[in-house]
């Protein structure tokens, strides 16, 4: 990951000591910019998370909307119920659960 960046920083470095920043300052500059870059990227996908986490309940209540329609309009309603089962005993692997509770 170093090496891509210094690989990506080096043109900034090159631009930056030409316009007679030095090999120090412009070194520096070009690792300020990459960093603020870097943190910008992390606000915003952190807003998103967070704005994600705060809409949840909407979201729930529309899956739960989506499966109460598809329970009606199942045919074969074993099938469902399969899937949920499967759902089920996945999410208790995940969690470490035992398969009898």
């Amino acid at each position: 990951m170093a090496i891509v960046l210094a690989f990506a920083l080096a043109p900034i470095v090159s631009q930056l000591r030409r316009l007679h920043f030095g090999q120090m300052g412009s070194v520096f500059a070009a690792a300020m910019l990459a960093i603020g870059i870097i943190v910008a990227g992390g606000f915003l996908v952190g807003e998103q998370v967070i704005r994600l986490a705060g809409q949840l309940p909407v979201y729930q209540d529309n899956i739960t909307a989506k499966i109460e329609s598809l329970r009606g309009a199942t045919v074969e309603r074993g099938a469902l119920e399969n899937f949920v089962s499967v759902l089920k005993n996945l999410r208790q692997q995940a969690l470490g659960e035992s398969a009898t509770s």
